[in-house]
C-alpha cells in the first residue's frame, strides 16, 4: 500500500497503481478506502463498468444500500447482461427493505409515528414488503390521522399477505368498527381469537362481546 501511494504521490494520474491500490484494499477488505479509490477510478475513462460495479459493492459491504442499489442499477443499464451486478442488486434491495423496516419498528416503539411512517414508507420502495409493514402503517393511519378507511386498506394488505396473525384481525375489527361495521367487526375479533385466544387483546375481545369466546 505504501509503495502505491509513494508512486502516487508522484504521479496522481497513474491509473494502474490505482487500480492496483483498489484491488489490494478489496483483499484486506477494506471496503471503505477501496471505495474511495473506486471513486477516483471512475474519473479514468477505463473499464468504468467494472469500477462503478465494484464501487457499488463496496457500498453494498459498508450498509450503504441506497447508494449501491444506484449504482447497481447505472452498471445494468451500461451492460444488462452483467450477472453479478444484477444479484447484487437484488441483494442490496432486500437489504435496504430489511433496514427501513427495521427502522419503523424502532420509531414505532419509541412512539414517534412520523419518523416510522416515513421509514416504512421508504421499505416499500425497494420491493415486495411484509405484512408487518402494511400492520404497522394501518395503526398509524388509525391512531395518528384517524383515517379509518386508510387503516382498513392497509390492514386488509396485511391480511391478504398472511392471514396467521391474531393481531391483524384484531387491527382490523377495531377499524371496522370505527366504520359502524360492526358485523364485520364481530367477525374479525371471532378469527382472532380463533387464531390465538390468549394474545394480547383477547381479553378485551371476550369483555367488549362476551358471546365470543
Amino acid at each position: 500500500i505504501n509503495a502505491y501511494e509513494s508512486a502516487l504521490t508522484l504521479a496522481p494520474d497513474y491509473y494502474d497503481a490505482w487500480r492496483e491500490l483498489a484491488a489490494l484494499y478489496r483483499v484486506l477488505k477494506d471496503h471503505r478506502s477501496a471505495a474511495e479509490v473506486y471513486e477516483k477510478l471512475l474519473s479514468f475513462e477505463t473499464d468504468r463498468v467494472n469500477h462503478m460495479y465494484e464501487l457499488a459493492y463496496c457500498q453494498l459491504k459498508l450498509r450503504k444500500y441506497e447508494e449501491a442499489i444506484r449504482n447497481f442499477e447505472t452498471v445494468l443499464t451500461m451492460e444488462p447482461d452483467y450477472e453479478a451486478a444484477s444479484a447484487h442488486l437484488d441483494a442490496a434491495r432486500r437489504l435496504a427493505l430489511r433496514d427501513h423496516i427495521r427502522k419503523g419498528k424502532k420509531c414505532f416503539l419509541a412512539k414517534d409515528a412520523e419518523a416510522a411512517r416515513g421509514a416504512f414508507h421508504r421499505a416499500l420502495e425497494f420491493g415486495d414488503a411484509p405484512a408487518e409493514v402494511f400492520y404497522f402503517l394501518s395503526v398509524i393511519s388509525f391512531d395518528e390521522d384517524q383515517d379509518y378507511p386508510k387503516s382498513l386498506e392497509l390492514v386488509n394488505k396485511a391480511i391478504a399477505l398472511d392471514r396467521s396473525k391474531a393481531i391483524y384481525f384484531y387491527q382490523r375489527g377495531l377499524t371496522e368498527e370505527k366504520l359502524n361495521k360492526r358485523g364485520e367487526a364481530m367477525d374479525s375479533f371471532e378469527e382472532a381469537l380463533r387464531l390465538d385466544s390468549q394474545f394480547q387483546h383477547a381479553r378485551a375481545i371476550k369483555a367488549k362481546f362476551p358471546s365470543l369466546k
